[in-house]
């Protein structure tokens, strides 16, 4: 069942791709079990639906959590063990009777549009049950536990899985939008993503935020654009370079000028791949007035 199941998503995926797709989101917790097939047959990004999920509970102190979905989900290593081994969360799950009353609500009521209270206070009493067990928070394994349960009785908070993985994904898509217009320079494109609240540190495959790409690429406006909505100028790409590296090395004066501004660390130079800042500063600068504005800031901060 599984392997034919694989089969079938990983040709979807793969023709996806070439109808441009640029990433893979599967929305089922599931058949997540044959993830890691659809992303080596189509060679995209797929945005697994534990790792924001995981995010969220970290970011909000939880370190175990109680685990509700189907009895694959619940039983297999592929869910629980990414939980534990790829974000360090304790994983506990219902008992062999807690698990059959979940799994047998998902496919014979919530599957076909059903909803009972009866049902809704089983899960209530589950989640009770976790909770003397150790779990601090719920994550809502199955896509469709949150037609049933919408928090007000729980003992315990709850990350719908569905609806988290559905953010990450258009935060994805919002992010790399961003990244392009930042790298082109498209001010308007930016200001309107900004507007939308995209992501400003979202990074691309070379660890490049928008900020970086824009300082790299001369685009004074979007830089500023993004420094006034509170882009970090530290961050850094793959190999070390921040914004202020970058536009040193490109030679765009204006953008050396605004980062140092900005409070830009001018030590970074001096730990990039040139590693001697004033060497830097005064042979590969071929504009000798960008040499004495780096250097005359050097100066200043380090005397």
């Amino acid at each position: 069942m599984w392997e034919e199941a694989g089969f079938l998503l990983d040709d979807a995926a793969t023709k996806l791709k070439l109808a441009g797709a640029e990433a893979v989101v599967l929305c089922t917790n599931t058949m997540h079990f044959v993830s890691q097939g659809i992303e080596t047959a189509s060679q995209l990004p797929l945005i697994h639906i534990v790792d924001p999920t995981a995010e969220r509970i970290l970011k909000a102190g939880y370190k175990s959590v109680g685990l509700l979905g189907t009895r694959f989900t619940m039983e297999k290593d592929f869910y629980k063990c990414r939980l534990s081994e790829k974000f360090g969360l304790r994983v506990i799950v219902p008992d062999e009777e807690g698990r059959a009353i979940v799994h047998n609500v998902i496919y014979t009521e919530l599957c076909n549009g059903i909803i009972r209270e009866t049902s809704r206070q089983s899960y209530y009493k589950i989640i009770a049950d976790l909770a003397k067990a150790g779990a601090q928070c719920i994550v809502l394994g199955c896509t469709e536990i949150g037609l049933l349960l919408d928090g007000a009785g729980s003992e315990l908070p709850l990350f719908d899985t569905a609806q988290i993985h559905a953010i990450a994904a258009a935060d994805w898509a919002m992010g790399n939008s961003r990244l392009w217009a930042a790298q082109s320079g498209k001010e308007t494109v930016v200001q309107l993503l900004l507007d939308r609240e995209a992501r400003i540190e979202t990074v691309g495959n070379d660890g490049k935020t928008a900020l970086v790409w824009a300082a790299q690429n001369g685009r004074k406006t979007v830089v500023q654009l993004l420094l006034d909505k509170g882009a970090n100028i530290e961050a850094t790409d793959n190999y070390g370079k921040t914004a202020l590296v970058w536009a040193a090395h490109n030679e765009h004066e204006p953008m050396v000028q605004l980062l140092l501004d900005k409070g830009a660390n001018i030590g970074a130079l001096q730990g990039s791949v040139w590693h001697n800042f004033q060497l830097y500063a005064l042979v590969h600068a071929y504009d000798f007035h960008l040499a004495r504005i780096v250097l005359i800031a050097f100066l200043f901060r380090y005397g």
